[in-house]
């Protein structure tokens, strides 16, 4: 109805800006042209159709003024259902306890949001305080870069991990499985230590515990260099490092060992005495599984079914160990 109401008046305001002066009677067009000059007795039928239009709108928007009457029974109704001492003391502890709990949960946010704070504050003075260190002592660019993205790197790391005295809680077994459990999967790759994972569970568990450690490599920074000592057997458990050998010659050899792929410096575990032939540098920040030799063979010696562990080795031969693998 308003909108019928409202086209109604903006066509009769149009109709009304066509129709310039009234002269006895007679309607002329302010133009001048156009329509024939209309006696008041030829547009008498169109006035009368637009009075009694106007009526049914009025009439109408009258009939709307009941809905109110309606409105009022309705909230009658409500006011009658919630004015009862049940309902009233019902609402009182909804509303209690919606406060209580909404006070509670902002509580926690906020005590959580202060504690992430504090924490990402006391790291973000600690790097300050690292960059500071090292435009005071006057390190070169290169290398205070160096240092800046590697103990970014290695503070991630540590984020990820779980507090030392959580893990000092633990019982000797169970320290041993999660030690199995973070560096055993990196060495399956190798197949003594996946024959060993299925031959003696106690044996993999005491040398992930004792025979294997982690060792954290910044980009650019070297492991071993030529007719240096050997002392680890690796394993790359995160980043790419790089293997070359005969580096002096004029047709080095070159190769890119990435996580799970190989394993490098093999024949230190073999031989008493082992010296590199070769230079192992981190291409990326790299996790390495250090392997000891003389704790490994301290552990193994302990099985005892050596006939057993023959005879798998017969009915399950250990393949050669892939002409990459890095010495």
């Amino acid at each position: 109805m308003d909108w019928m109401t409202l086209l109604f008046w903006s066509l009769n305001v149009v109709a009304t800006l066509t129709v310039g002066f009234t002269k006895r009677d007679t309607s002329a067009q302010s133009g001048g042209g156009g329509f024939e000059d209309l006696t008041m007795g030829d547009l008498f039928p169109y006035q009368e159709e637009g009075v009694r239009l106007l009526r049914i709108l009025r009439l109408a928007r009258t009939a709307r003024l009941l809905r109110l009457l309606k409105l009022q029974k309705v909230m009658e109704k409500l006011s009658d259902y919630l004015d009862s001492e049940a309902e009233r003391t019902f609402a009182i502890f909804v509303v209690v306890f919606a406060l209580v709990g909404f006070s509670y949960v902002v509580g926690s946010i906020l005590g959580s949001l202060a504690q992430l704070r504090s924490m990402t504050e006391q790291s973000a003075k600690d790097f300050w305080m690292m960059r500071r260190f090292l435009r005071r002592n006057h390190v070169p660019m290169e290398l205070a870069s160096r240092i800046q993205r590697f103990v970014e790197h290695a503070h991630s790391q540590q984020q990820k991990k779980m507090s030392i005295k959580v893990l000092g809680l633990l019982s000797g077994g169970l320290m041993e499985e999660l030690q199995c459990a973070m560096n055993m999967p990196h060495m399956m790759v190798h197949p003594l230590f996946a024959f060993l994972s299925e031959f003696s569970v106690i044996t993999v568990q005491r040398l992930a515990k004792e025979a294997v450690h982690r060792a954290q490599l910044a980009r650019g920074d070297t492991q071993f260099l030529p007719n240096q000592e050997g002392s680890f057997m690796y394993f790359i458990a995160g980043g790419k490092m790089q293997y070359i050998r005969d580096g002096d010659s004029p047709d080095p050899r070159v190769e890119v060992v990435d996580k799970g792929e190989d394993w490098i410096a093999e024949p230190v575990m073999w031989t008493s005495l082992w010296v590199h032939v070769g230079q192992l540098t981190a291409v990326s920040e790299c996790d390495l599984c250090a392997v000891a030799p003389k704790a490994f063979g301290d552990i193994v010696a302990l099985i005892r079914r050596r006939r057993v562990l023959g005879r798998a080795n017969q009915s399950r031969p250990i393949r050669d160990p892939p002409s990459k693998a890095k010495t």
